[in-house]
């Protein structure tokens, strides 16, 4: 799955970092695997380009950004490399959210908190958000099912955890 994306954002929590893949030519260090293969495009989204401000407003009801917040979503949407840490309440996941939406592309987001993610993905559908979650328990060919759902479908975020990148369909 991995080796088939281009121009898609990958977020960890684990140090809350936020890369753009599409800065990696060589070898991602947080995979540990070469990524100089020709990508393919994703079909995108349904889903209308607004601001960034505009976003954070429509979806989360906030007139502005957060301190550091900013930074964080304008280096993303240049297509700059970024590493995010921001302390515990301000605001990590608008961070990747907003870009995503802004972009609209398709972003994975790794977690090893199962509990965070289904507060993610529950906040994300009450704003209307496609989402899927593969942190939990599932068989091959559900993880399968909901892989090709996220690649051709209207799914903008893909929840896992780290130890779901170990399968044989993230190699």
């Amino acid at each position: 799955l991995l080796s088939s994306m281009r121009d898609m954002f990958i977020f960890g929590s684990i140090a809350n970092i936020y890369l753009n893949f599409s800065q990696f030519t060589k070898t991602s260090p947080l995979f540990g695997r070469c990524w100089n293969q020709k990508f393919i495009y994703l079909k995108k989204s349904p889903i209308p380009i607004l601001s960034p401000t505009e976003i954070l407003k429509q979806y989360w009801g906030y007139d502005a950004f957060r301190p550091l917040q900013k930074d964080v979503v304008d280096s993303i949407i240049s297509n700059d490399k970024v590493l995010g840490i921001l302390p515990t309440g301000a605001g990590k996941s608008i961070c990747y959210q907003v870009p995503v939406l802004h972009l609209n592309k398709k972003a994975i987001v790794i977690s090893p908190l199962i509990s965070l993610i289904e507060d993610q993905i529950n906040n994300l559908q009450k704003r209307g958000i496609a989402c899927i979650n593969l942190s939990g328990p599932m068989g091959f060919r559900d993880v399968e099912r909901l892989l090709g759902n996220f690649q051709a479908g209207p799914h903008l975020f893909l929840f896992c955890s780290p130890e779901r990148l170990q399968s044989k369909l993230f190699k």
